[in-house]
Formats: C-alpha cells, sequence, structure tokens
C-alpha cells in the first residue's frame, strides 16, 4: 500500500539520511542545516502519517493542512537560501543586509514548521483537531452560527 510512496522521490531531494543542503554559501550554512533538518523531520512525519491513516489519509484533512503548510515553508525557506546564496556569490554592497533578510524569513519559517511538525505528531486532543471538528460538527448540525452574543444585542440591528 505505501510502495507507492516509495522513499525514492524524497531521497532524491534530501538523501539517504543527509541533512546538507548543496550550494549553498558558506555564509549560511547554519540556515542550510536547520532547513536539512526541518526537510528530514518533515519526512519521517509523512511516512508516520501514511503509516497510521493509508489511504485514509485523505479524510484528515487538518493534518494534509499541515502537510501543505510544511511544503509550502520548506519550499519557500530554499527558494530564500537560493536568492541569499547567489547574492552572496555575486558580492553587492548589500549582502549583509540580503544574508539579514533571509535569516529574519527563515527563522519565521522554522517556527511555522516546527509548530506544524508537533501538531503532525501530536494527539487531535493536544494539538486542538479534536476541538475544531466538535465545534465544525456543531455548527454544522445546527445549520447557523450558534453562538449567542455575551452582551445580548439582537442579531438585527437595523431594526
Amino acid at each position: 500500500m505505501l510502495s507507492a510512496f516509495g522513499p525514492a522521490p524524497l531521497r532524491a531531494v534530501v538523501g539517504e539520511g543527509s541533512t546538507e543542503v548543496p550550494k549553498l554559501a558558506p555564509a549560511l550554512s547554519a540556515e542550510g542545516e536547520l532547513v536539512g533538518r526541518a526537510l528530514s523531520r518533515f519526512h519521517a512525519c509523512l511516512w508516520t502519517l501514511l503509516a497510521k491513516h493509508g489511504k485514509g489519509i485523505l479524510e484528515e484533512q487538518l493534518q494534509l493542512k499541515r502537510v501543505a503548510d510544511v511544503a509550502i515553508d520548506l519550499y519557500g525557506s530554499l527558494c530564500v537560501l537560493s536568492r541569499a546564496s547567489a547574492t552572496v556569490a555575486a558580492g553587492p554592497a548589500n549582502t549583509e543586509h540580503e544574508l539579514a533578510l533571509a535569516r529574519l524569513y527563515l527563522h519565521g519559517a522554522m517556527a511555522r514548521i516546527n509548530a506544524n511538525l508537533a501538531g503532525m505528531q501530536a494527539s487531535p486532543e493536544a494539538n486542538g483537531d479534536a476541538l475544531t471538528l466538535r465545534v465544525a460538527k456543531e455548527t454544522l448540525a445546527a445549520g447557523k452560527y450558534i453562538a449567542t452574543h455575551p452582551l445580548r444585542l439582537p442579531r438585527d440591528v437595523s431594526a
């Protein structure tokens, strides 16, 4: 069942156990290592989700959102590293500012990636999925927004 999602495509990007991002400016080696480790952790999380849910993963919309968010942040991080490395190689006067911008973006992306990877590994109670699904089911069953205004203001303020 999981053979269709074999490790070969991810291994081609990450390498077998590698966390190194190739062709990176030496000034960005620490950041490259962070992105490489995040990519390896993402790979492990994907395999865990597939092993746990199998084809049922298609019904795990909250988990799939996390997968998509991590993929987007990893892609963006690799693009930022690539641009910053090209800037360093070209040697313009604003190289230090470009490096600072890259590090700023990567700081935020790594925080989001870490939060999403933790959410993928946590139980539905711990990551908030159970509560999200409960509120969604209650709202869907009622067919409307069911919370009342705490100040008991009328819903139709035009009257």
